[in-house]
Parts: C-alpha cells; sequence; structure tokens
C-alpha cells in the first residue's frame, strides 16, 4: 500500500486524478450533510474543530522549522552521479545529540524510581513491624485489677479482706467500663450510667470517679421535653423583648435610603443604626425590664442583624457640633483621670436629681436638692 501510494505521488497524472476524486467525494459527503461546516456546529464542536487547527498548525510550523534547521546545517555538495538518493535520510548532528540526552535522562529516571521504590518498601516493612511491636507492648502492659491493687498496695500491710475488697471495686469498675464501652446506642449507655449513679455516689462524693470510667455527657441529669420546650419559649420571648428595645427610635434610627437594606436568609430589612453603645443599651434595658435577667453577651447574641453598629461610612449627615464638643470634653476629662463618667448623659445622672436628671431646674443648677 505504501509503494503504491509513493508510485501515486511520483506520477504527477495520477496524483492529479487522485485529488480530483478525493474532491468529488468531500463535496457529495457534504452535500449528504455527513460533514459540517464550521459555521453549522454548535459552540463546543466549533471550539474543539478550532483547537485541532491551532495544533495542526503549530505542528506543521515545528516541522518547517526543524527541515529549515536541518537545511541550514547541512553542507552543500554537489550531486555525485550514479543511483537517485531521494529516498536517503539525512539526520542532522543536533538530532543525534538530543536523542542521547532524551536517552540518558530516562536511563536516569527509571534509576531513581527504582530506588525510591525499594527505599519505599523498606519502610514499609519497617513500619509493619514496628506497629506489631507495639501492639505486643500494649497487649502486655494492659493494667489488670490485680496489677493496680499490687501497685496499690505496694510497700503496705493489709488484710487479705482488705485487699479482697480492693479487688472487688477495681472488678467491678472495669467491668462497668468494658459494657459502657461496647455499648453502641446512646440509650444503653445512658441506662449503665443511671444505674450506677445516684443519692449514694453524690452523698459520698464519688462522681468524679465514676466520670473516669464513664462519659460525662452520660451522667449528666437529662431534661424532659417539657423544661425544655420552656427553655426555648422563654429565650423566644427574650428575643422579641431586645429586638423590640433596640428598634424603638431612642435605641436606634431608621436610616431613609432605598439602598440602606440588609438581607440575611432572603430576609430583607432596612437597616437601623444604634443611638448608644451597646453596654449603655444593655444598661438602659435592664433598667426598663427589672424582672428579665440578661447578661450583657446574651444581650448581643440577640440584636437582630438589622440593627447595626454605626461606623463612619454609614454616616450621610454632619454631627451636632454643640453635642459632640461636649462628648469630646467628657472623653478627654475621663481620660486624663478627672472624672469617671464616658458620656454626657453620664454625667448629667451624676450632677441632677436621681430619676429626675431631664428637669431644667436641675439643667440649669437652681434645684435645692442637687444644687
Amino acid at each position: 500500500m505504501r509503494k503504491l501510494r509513493e508510485s501515486i505521488r511520483n506520477d504527477p497524472q495520477k496524483y492529479e486524478e487522485q485529488k480530483r476524486k478525493e474532491r468529488e467525494r468531500y463535496y457529495a459527503r457534504k452535500k449528504a450533510g455527513k460533514i459540517k461546516g464550521i459555521h453549522e456546529m454548535g459552540n463546543r464542536d466549533q471550539r474543539k474543530v478550532r483547537k485541532s487547527w491551532r495544533e495542526r498548525s503549530k505542528k506543521y510550523c515545528l516541522k518547517k522549522k526543524c527541515n529549515k534547521k536541518l537545511e541550514d546545517n547541512t553542507p552543500y555538495t554537489n550531486p555525485v552521479p550514479g543511483p537517485s538518493r531521494d529516498n536517503t535520510i539525512c539526520r542532522s548532528p543536533q538530532l543525534e545529540v538530543g536523542k542521547r540526552k532524551r536517552r540518558k535522562n530516562t536511563q536516569h529516571l527509571k534509576n531513581e524510581m527504582n530506588k525510591l521504590k525499594k527505599q519505599l518498601q523498606n519502610a514499609m516493612t519497617h513500619i509493619c513491624k514496628y506497629r506489631q511491636k507495639l501492639h505486643r507492648l500494649k497487649k502486655n502492659n494492659r493494667n489488670s485489677p490485680r496489677k493496680k491493687v499490687s501497685r496499690l498496695l505496694t510497700g503496705n500491710t493489709v488484710s487479705p479482706i482488705v485487699r479482697k475488697k480492693l479487688l472487688f471495686s477495681e472488678v467491678i469498675a472495669a467491668q462497668i467500663k468494658e459494657n459502657f464501652n461496647k455499648g453502641k446506642h446512646h440509650i444503653n449507655k445512658r441506662r449503665i450510667a443511671t444505674s450506677v449513679s445516684g443519692k449514694i455516689v453524690k452523698k459520698y462524693r464519688y462522681l468524679h470517679y465514676m466520670k473516669k470510667i464513664l462519659s460525662k455527657r452520660t451522667l449528666e441529669p437529662r431534661r424532659n421535653l417539657k423544661e425544655k420546650m420552656q427553655a426555648r419559649k422563654s429565650i423566644e420571648a427574650m428575643k422579641v423583648l431586645v429586638s423590640n428595645f433596640l428598634q424603638v427610635d431612642e435605641s436606634s434610627r431608621l436610616c431613609p435610603g432605598k439602598k440602606d437594606t440588609v438581607t440575611l436568609k432572603k430576609c430583607k430589612q432596612q437597616k437601623r443604626l444604634l443611638n448608644d453603645s451597646l453596654e449603655n443599651l444593655h444598661k438602659k434595658f435592664l433598667h426598663h425590664y427589672p424582672q428579665c435577667k440578661i447578661s450583657y453577651s446574651v444581650f448581643c447574641k440577640l440584636r437582630p442583624f438589622w440593627v447595626l453598629i454605626p461606623k463612619a461610612r454609614d454616616r450621610d449627615t454632619c454631627l451636632c457640633i454643640t453635642h459632640e464638643n461636649m462628648a469630646l470634653i467628657v472623653a478627654a476629662l475621663k481620660r486624663k483621670g478627672i472624672i469617671k463618667e464616658n458620656t454626657p448623659d453620664e454625667v448629667c445622672k451624676a450632677l441632677c436629681c436621681e430619676g429626675a436628671y431631664f428637669r431644667e431646674d436641675c439643667l440649669i443648677r437652681s434645684c435645692n436638692d442637687c444644687q
């Protein structure tokens, strides 16, 4: 087949006839729809075809470049009369050097790979050996109840009855621990824990010893469903109280902008900025709701996500010069240690009558009680 193709290529008429047949076959297949043009394909097929074009073009340019180098590096010689030398293959010295380097690098990498394989095999052998050794050591050094009692009574002379009772306690503890570890379900483990813990264990303060044998979680008393529901309801009620308190205009102000919104879990709300620090608002909340006992950390956690702590970039209006100057003066006095109050409100509360520091007589210093 190869000789036939070479004979066709060497004969110009046969070569032209073959190309004509190939063109006719190509157009017939294209007309039948077996071959699609680039504009008739989808986006994915277009990318695939263009990628193959780029690869072929790159391969062709590389081949052309190599042939040019071969021609440049081959010395010119006059043709020697004799048989045809068209089929002889010309090899450049650079090509031979490259092949030798490639063979050398391949052999070096193979040797290194075999060396690493041997090292890995030796390491795995050592790991298996030491793992088995560790298993044997753990098996032999396992503390039995009798060994624990003997170690505990080393150098002490006790009666056989005391030794027996100590051994009995260690045996019972080991058996409880084994049954507890074998229990697959949490209910079984809790049953074991409740059977060995009670008022007597608490009375003699041996609950900490039971926690070493059993898990701490199983020894803790479980709250029933009613208690859980009550706790959940109280938390929800507290959350509503904190949310309503922080959304009052005295505690926070509403942002007027259309884009001043916050979204969390597909819940979109208008932003509100706090008028005071959370610490002061917590104190006000406790003053307004004395029946609610809530810590500062829980108060901060129950803050709604759309009620934000104000920052400089959130401000779109100017501050009042009079009020800000007063706040800066109070902050400077606090920093120097002259006063203990942090804000102007705290200063007014300290100077004026208790519970009535917004009264005009107190503020203009004409009140007889706080003068």
